[in-house]
């Protein structure tokens, strides 16, 4: 719908943003009166069922698992008995892994961009999500027990060990590659130091205690996981869209250098707010103490680096960026104003996650993704008329 919106707005020259957004209602009310007329009996006659199906057995939260039907690989399966009955999971994700990583390959050979050097470095990089869990639950175990300066030493002794392997490697000619020995070598080093600094081993314990509470929590984390991630690229795919790879790098760098002072105070602090809050989540009156102290944290550094950066935009950019890139100069000044905004939004799920209601930290994601989301596009596509109607009148006046 938002592409759509974006792509029929040749020849448009309204006088008032009343009239852009009567016509912006007119051409997609048609896609939301469908989805209504589909969605509102089913919602009326049984909600729960509704959520059920479309979010519970895709997120591994329904009571009844998802079940093999349909004609496909797994109906195979079934019939050859490799899997005994409808009801049995199977790791789809090996024979997608082996069907997908070659497609990926061949696709960016297609593109015409160098499979050697672009597709297998995809595939390479692909492995650094197994490779961080590796010491993610160690790094959790540590964090609980606020053993932060020990967590804080076993990452700057990765991201060492890690950046020395990379210069070996790029001395030695790997060139790009070199890059993927940083980060493997960051996430192995940093598995290793965790794991000698943290006794707990994983291991099979069967205390029938059941796991449903937890698979449902995590739907909710990964629900919202996926709303943010949403929102933070969904403006940048409009920007590229609508105005092109020149106004997308101008854009992006402008909200790199915006996200920057949010990232490296708050990246850190999220994970300290999550333990802290947690252990004291069951005193209301400390707690709201705890969270209170954060938020006037939050507020204390991220108001003037919000203002600050605003005024010296231009500025900052020359100094970062060049010359060639000035033009994002204005962009960041005014992104500048959303630092403060971003703060507290990047803590909102260590907060709902301490309180035990991921539900309502998937629910907020959800709107949030909503409401921005929709604001990307009518801003777009104001903005393509404005520019429209400049054009229109200049040419008038000549």
């Amino acid at each position: 719908l938002a592409l759509y919106l974006i792509r029929n707005l040749e020849g448009l020259s309204l006088d008032n943003w009343k009239e852009a957004l009567v016509l912006l209602v007119r051409r997609g009310w048609p896609a939301a009166a469908t989805f209504l007329v589909l969605m509102v009996p089913f919602v009326l006659w049984d909600p729960a069922a509704i959520w059920d199906d479309i979010w519970g057995w895709s997120s591994g939260t329904a009571a009844v698992p998802y079940q093999v039907r349909g004609w496909g690989l797994s109906t195979i399966l079934l019939g050859l008995g490799i899997i005994e009955d409808r009801m049995t999971g199977f790791p789809f994700w090996i024979p997608q892994v082996l069907v997908c990583a070659p497609l990926l390959v061949w696709f960016y050979g297609m593109r015409g961009h160098n499979v050697e050097g672009l597709g297998w470095l995809t595939v390479a990089l692909a492995g650094t999500s197994l490779a961080a869990a590796w010491s993610m639950q160690h790094q959790a175990r540590l964090r609980r027990r606020l053993r932060l300066g020990t967590l804080a030493f076993a990452r700057l002794a990765a991201q060492t060990a890690a950046g020395l392997a990379a210069v070996a490697a790029a001395q030695a000619g790997w060139v790009v590659w070199a890059l993927v020995v940083q980060q493997y070598v960051e996430l192995v080093a940093l598995a290793v130091l965790t794991w000698s600094l943290e006794p707990w081993r994983p291991g099979f314990h069967l205390r029938k205690t059941g796991a449903m509470h937890l698979v449902r929590f995590g739907g909710h984390c990964t629900l919202s996981s996926l709303m943010f991630y949403l929102v933070a690229n969904a403006d940048k795919v409009l920007v590229a869209y609508a105005l092109g790879p020149t106004a997308l790098g101008l854009y992006g760098q402008a909200f790199n250098l915006m996200m920057k002072p949010v990232n490296v105070v708050l990246s850190p602090l999220s994970g300290v707010m999550l333990a802290v809050l947690s252990r004291a989540a069951a005193d209301r009156r400390q707690y709201q103490a705890i969270l209170l102290g954060f938020f006037r944290f939050i507020g204390l550094v991220m108001l003037p680096a919000a203002v600050g950066l605003a005024i010296v935009a231009p500025e900052a950019i020359g100094v970062l960026g060049g010359e060639q890139w000035a033009g994002a100069g204005p962009i960041l000044a005014v992104l500048a104003a959303a630092i403060l905004v971003q703060g507290f939004v990047v803590v909102m799920g260590a907060v709902f996650a301490s309180a035990g209601r991921a539900d309502r930290l998937s629910l907020a994601s959800v709107l949030i993704a909503v409401v921005l989301c929709t604001a990307f596009v009518v801003g777009l596509c104001l903005g393509n008329l404005a520019d429209h109607n400049v054009v229109t009148l200049c040419d008038v006046d000549e």
